[in-house]
């Protein structure tokens, strides 16, 4: 089954694009957290961000910063931005098709963007343990 993306990159519903070419869109969101709210999309439908090929990741982030600057040479007027990406159900992904949120900010915007729980306290230790534990599974 399609997913909304997949829809929107057919042309199957109506969209608002702001850019587009052989690997990913730029799409307004339809239910912007701010003005200007613009979701990068791989044409690839992959739910998860570590399924897509490296080279569609590395063009999402350019196009990404491709974004970032006609945003901020717009008339909207950003202060700053957040760009962010969820992966997998639990870390908030709404649609099983994996995509980049890039928000302007604004002074006085009222978004809060936070983790809403507080750091671990963690010995250098416990870091090297769990860094060993990651870099072990590096296949390349």
């Amino acid at each position: 089954m399609s997913s909304i993306f997949t829809k929107i990159i057919n042309g199957e519903v109506p969209t608002s694009f702001v850019f587009k070419d052989d690997k990913c869109v730029a799409v307004m969101d339809l239910h912007p957290i701010n003005e200007g709210h613009v979701l990068v999309v791989p044409r690839e439908e992959q739910a998860r961000f570590a399924d897509l090929p490296s080279d569609t990741v590395a063009h999402l982030m350019i196009i990404a910063q491709k974004i970032v600057n006609m945003i901020s040479e717009s008339k909207l007027t950003p202060v700053g931005f957040n760009l962010f990406l969820s992966d997998g159900e639990l870390a908030g992904q709404e649609v099983p098709h994996c995509h980049l949120h890039i928000l302007p900010r604004y002074q006085n915007d009222s978004v809060d963007i936070s983790f809403g729980v507080q750091a671990l306290r963690t010995s250098r230790e416990q870091l090297d343990n769990i860094a060993s534990l990651i870099a072990e599974s590096n296949h390349g």
